[in-house]
């Protein structure tokens, strides 16, 4: 019975992985086609938050999604090079994770006026950081809107593998009034 669960785990994760996967590829070819048709400096291109071309897209998509949701949004952004010490892949499931999980978190507060999002991404001394802050009323830490139960709390868990693979830190959990994410991940150049 355990193998059972714990194959059933790793399945859950890997459907949750190749999500991100293909979410990131299809970011890359709408930013190639808003790119082509409407030119980096004309009114509708994607705004650079970082220089680093799948990070910006996923921003763009993931903070346009916050704001339709009515999550007042603020961010501070550092330059990031291309391409980036983190893969990919990795870099998707940590974007889409933390940003995701903290619309959900806004989206709790019945009075729209109450949600709102912070998001700072910066590259120091060869570690990427990634801090978030959401507000989110107490006590729904452990709950999920997802329309499949058994799909949530995995987050958490690939953001700690990440953690791992990259010798980093993850910290999660309430604040005061809000819920944060603080990861650390190592292995870029340190400036110099």
């Amino acid at each position: 019975v355990s193998m059972s669960i714990q194959f059933s785990k790793q399945n859950k994760i890997f459907q949750l992985k190749t999500r991100n996967t293909l979410y990131a590829m299809q970011v890359i070819h709408d930013k190639f086609l808003v790119h082509t048709y409407y030119g980096k400096k004309k009114r509708g291109a994607p705004v650079e938050y970082t220089g680093n071309g799948l990070v910006d897209a996923i921003l763009g998509v993931e903070f346009s999604l916050a704001e339709q949701g009515g999550v007042y949004v603020e961010y501070d952004c550092g330059r990031l090079p291309e391409p980036l010490f983190v893969a990919d892949d990795d870099l998707t499931s940590v974007l889409m994770n933390v940003l995701e999980n903290a619309v959900e978190g806004c989206g709790r507060l019945a009075d729209p006026g109450e949600r709102w999002l912070f998001f700072r991404l910066c590259l120091a001394g060869g570690s990427l950081t990634l801090e978030c802050r959401n507000s989110a009323p107490p006590g729904t830490e452990d709950r999920t809107s997802k329309r499949d139960r058994r799909a949530h709390g995995f987050g958490l868990s690939i953001l700690r593998g990440i953690a791992q693979r990259y010798d980093g830190e993850l910290s999660a959990g309430r604040r005061e009034d809000a819920y944060e994410t603080v990861l650390t991940l190592y292995g870029g150049e340190t400036e110099g």
